[in-house]
């Protein structure tokens, strides 16, 4: 039998410094070797000025398209 081949990806977003939380114990030092793949840092929406308004705009752009290919909104997973 051929053996299985998985493909996952994930996102985390995290408030507490987890490298922090390494040095005490708190969270595995492997896991987050792994979650260090590639990482982005976003500053609070309060910072950012004018970006919230883009995700509205992106966010109406969205149901527009949605609505006019009749692509229904994906369930929530569990």
């Amino acid at each position: 039998m051929a053996p299985l081949r998985d493909l996952v990806r994930a996102i985390a977003a995290s408030e507490p410094l987890l490298a922090a939380l390494v040095q005490t114990g708190q969270f595995r030092r492997d896991l987050l070797y792994r979650l260090r793949v590639l990482q982005i840092s976003i500053p609070p929406l309060r910072w950012r000025g004018d970006d919230a308004r883009l995700l509205d705009v992106s966010r109406d752009t969205l149901r527009y398209r949605m609505a006019r290919h009749r692509l229904q909104r994906p369930a929530a997973a569990p």
